[in-house]
């Protein structure tokens, strides 16, 4: 079973390292990086008396880091020009 969605107030981001490889370096690669979590803050007050924030919804934001990963090849590559 899948869990749940998350909400639209959660963003999750994935920054991960690339390599360049191959002969030319003309192939990229992923390789490990971390996981951040994007929370929406709501204004004090609930908003309605920060004027600069009315109809921006999140622009307030907590940023989380969560964790990391790593990558690895999970087979044979395909030349897209053969």
């Amino acid at each position: 079973a899948f869990p749940p969605p998350i909400s639209t107030s959660e963003r999750v981001y994935f920054q991960a390292r690339v390599d360049r490889e191959g002969k030319n370096e003309d192939i990229l690669s992923l390789k490990d990086g971390s996981v951040t979590v994007k929370r929406n803050v709501e204004p004090p007050g609930g908003g309605s008396w920060w004027g600069i924030f009315r109809g921006a919804e999140g622009i307030l934001a907590q940023f989380r880091s969560v964790g990391e990963f790593k990558c690895r090849p999970i087979g044979q590559q395909i030349n897209p020009d053969s």
